[in-house]
């Protein structure tokens, strides 16, 4: 679940990076980081269904927000984001909050 996670958030990086250069149908269309953002959030989709097959879904479900921190890193590693405290204190709930639910799981 969540290499799905950050391969979701590989992708929704990619679509960021490309969004830039999109300004009508055919730059989106033919746009290489907006075609490679749908094939990794693809590939993560298939990813995420394997997950969900084995993980009960109260426990699978929520390890989604580690995306968000896969897409803080993401920007501040490559689109020079500036990280705040505020940040820095929500991505740690998150990563608190899917550690418990992780141990809460039958499994």
């Amino acid at each position: 679940m969540v290499f799905a996670t950050f391969f979701t958030s590989i992708g929704q990086f990619l679509w960021k990076k490309g969004s830039g250069n999109v300004v009508d149908i055919s730059s989106f269309i033919l746009n290489p980081y907006i075609i490679l953002g749908f094939l990794v959030y693809g590939f993560a989709s298939v990813l995420l269904i394997i997950s969900l097959k084995k993980t009960e879904l109260s426990v699978a479900y929520p390890i989604l927000a580690t995306g968000y921190v896969w897409v803080l890193l993401l920007g501040i590693l490559f689109l020079n984001e500036k990280i705040y405290q505020a940040k820095i204190i929500g991505i740690s709930f998150i990563i608190i909050g899917v550690f418990f639910l992780g141990k809460g799981g039958k499994e």
